[in-house]
């Protein structure tokens, strides 16, 4: 009897280390990296969601025919449905929760609009010019966003507000289909990675992703417009009410102040829209495109600067990432996945990131077992 059990388990041993052929695939090994650059310096629940998925893909085999349920939100398109994937639904629904570490990061940065409230705040404290009787002068961008009299302003902030979670959303929903491509079928890999190992992404995907792109960052360069766009106010009125609720109108400088503003804003605060975010650069970050939504990155240093009234250059800082993928009109794949959780993406930030644990791995799960059965022959 024991020496039956002895061979069973040695059968089952083999088979748990024969186990874990996913490790080996060519999406998940860059889908991991890039899994883990996201993580770093995020937070420790984010390194602590990756690794944990890590350990539980490399221990998989790949099914003989992955179905939509297993696929979850990586089943769009049909593109992975019915091959050998290594996808399960434990996995995919990480999927679609891990992308939203990348929300925090973005909606915090110095936008474009963040940085022209933070130069307003400046100036008025700027000795210059007397406070307005009865008004207090703001200590901080966040007295000026709360104060609710100050229309254009909160027509302004409004905008922004959208542009913002529209942003992040593109960016979420292009790193998302990244990750998914860890779904594709073993079976699969040939038609999808091309002789230079770089994914083939299908042109249209490729072409929905620039237009939504485009159109988040043409959002940010309408707000900071200086004449009126669409619902935009413009920053000419905006500027105009807030020097006006806080300053003395016998202030001689406000008319310097304005233009000034007027010039460090010039050319929509040097927000580009185009040539900043390619669509085949998936497994790596990217900074110019991630950081497009802040524009001009010298605006704060001249506003800082003691040379304030005098002119300054403007410096667009570009950081180009190579590519690692290419676009076919015949194939490729969905690049752009989209999931009911985006609609959780706020201005702040404030996104649920929890993942759902993946559980234990399939060579821990073994070693349970077999401890128990050899547990029960003994005694």
């Amino acid at each position: 009897m024991k020496i039956s059990v002895i061979i069973l388990l040695s059968l089952c041993l083999t088979a748990v280390l024969a186990a874990g052929k996913c490790q080996s695939h060519q999406a998940y090994l860059k889908a991991k990296a890039f899994l883990q650059d996201i993580a770093n310096g995020n937070s420790q629940a984010a390194t602590d969601a990756v690794n944990k998925f890590a350990s539980y893909y490399e221990n998989k085999n790949p099914s003989s025919s992955a179905s939509s349920d297993d696929l979850g939100v990586c089943s769009q398109s049909g593109q992975y449905q019915g091959h050998q994937s290594c996808c399960d639904a434990k996995i995919t629904k990480f999927i679609e929760k891990v992308v939203l570490f990348k929300v925090k990061p973005l909606q915090t940065q110095n936008n474009i609009v963040m940085k022209f409230l933070n130069a307003l705040v400046k100036i008025i404290n700027k000795p210059a010019c007397s406070v307005k009787s009865g008004a207090t002068k703001p200590s901080s961008t966040s007295d000026l966003i709360n104060n609710s009299a100050l229309t254009n302003l909160q027509a302004l902030i409004k905008g922004h507000k959208t542009c913002k979670v529209q942003f992040a959303t593109t960016i979420v929903q292009f790193t998302r289909g990244a990750v998914c491509t860890v779904c594709a079928g073993v079976d699969q890999l040939s038609s999808l990675f091309d002789s230079s190992g770089n994914l083939i992404i299908s042109q249209s995907s490729a072409d929905q992703f620039q237009t939504a792109i485009t159109a988040s960052l043409q959002c940010f360069k309408d707000a900071v417009s200086w004449t009126s766009v669409g619902s935009n106010p413009g920053l000419q009125a905006v500027v105009n009410e807030v020097f006006a609720a806080y300053l003395d109108n016998s202030c001689s400088s406000i008319s310097n102040y304005v233009t000034k503003i007027q010039t460090i804003f010039a050319s929509n605060g040097g927000v580009k829209t185009s040539g900043v975010c390619s669509s085949t650069t998936v497994f790596q970050k990217q900074p110019n495109c991630e950081g497009a939504q802040q524009g001009d990155s010298t605006i704060d240093s001249q506003v800082s600067s003691a040379r304030f009234l005098e002119q300054m250059g403007f410096e667009n800082i570009r950081v180009l990432q190579s590519a690692d993928s290419t676009t076919s009109s015949s194939g490729g794949v969905n690049i752009l996945v989209t999931s009911t959780t985006d609609s959780s993406i706020d201005p702040d930030g404030n996104v649920d990131t929890t993942t759902d644990s993946l559980g234990s791995s399939l060579l821990s799960s073994f070693l349970l077992s077999s401890l128990a059965v050899l547990f029960l022959i003994l005694y």
